[in-house]
């Protein structure tokens, strides 16, 4: 199966080497390339996978729109030269299935949209390093920071479940695995006000 793709950056010698990386992969293909999101959504047939600069035209890409080309059925993964924490905890929440640095080698952003086109997540060590920096702040996967953010934000866990499309005991299992890593590091929270007020102290609610 081919792997449509949308290339978004505003800058065109990167989205150019991007979209020639994807063609160049044999298994994939561009059904867009450009500079704006709204184009992206307008496209008749929504690519299977956006990769998507988040700075275009000197902003930031917002939540609102990456949700918008994840409900389209479009799996988004970032593709940047900087990544910002505020950004990496919204997106994932939003639904972000992956983020790539404009560092990384192509082989990594082809495993990348392999990835994410299979329904997994990917992660490169950049963005781990990121969750991962505050030594007071346990390395949560990027389920368990979007299970956190969720629940922490007042969901019941069937709510949580249903959002992240996966079964109420999964759910809670990211939840007891967020508590166990926190117990670990001396920050215990037991309760879900507990773990609200440790969400907001880390930066992961709004």
């Amino acid at each position: 199966m081919t792997i449509s793709i949308a290339v978004v950056d505003d800058h065109r010698l990167v989205r150019d080497g991007l979209a020639r990386a994807c063609e160049a992969s044999g298994r994939m293909s561009v059904a867009y390339e450009g500079s704006s999101v709204e184009e992206v959504l307008q496209v008749e047939k929504p690519p299977h996978v956006v990769l998507l600069d988040i700075d275009l035209h000197s902003r930031e890409v917002g939540v609102d729109e990456v949700s918008a080309l994840i409900e389209r059925g479009s799996a988004v993964i970032v593709v940047s030269a900087t990544v910002k924490p505020h950004l990496v905890h919204d997106f994932l929440t939003a639904g972000v299935r992956g983020f790539v640095s404009k560092s990384d080698p192509t082989e990594s952003l082809l495993e990348a949209i392999d990835a994410v086109h299979a329904g997994q997540d990917w992660t490169t060590p950049e963005l781990a390093g990121i969750i991962s920096r505050d030594p007071r702040r346990p390395n949560l996967s990027a389920k368990e920071i979007i299970a956190l953010q969720l629940y922490a934000s007042g969901m019941k866990l069937e709510s949580v479940a249903r959002r992240m499309d996966v079964a109420p005991t999964t759910a809670r299992e990211y939840i007891n695995r967020v508590r166990a890593k926190y117990a670990a590091i001396g920050r215990p929270a037991p309760t879900k006000l507990d773990l609200h007020r440790i969400a907001a102290e880390d930066g992961y609610l709004a």
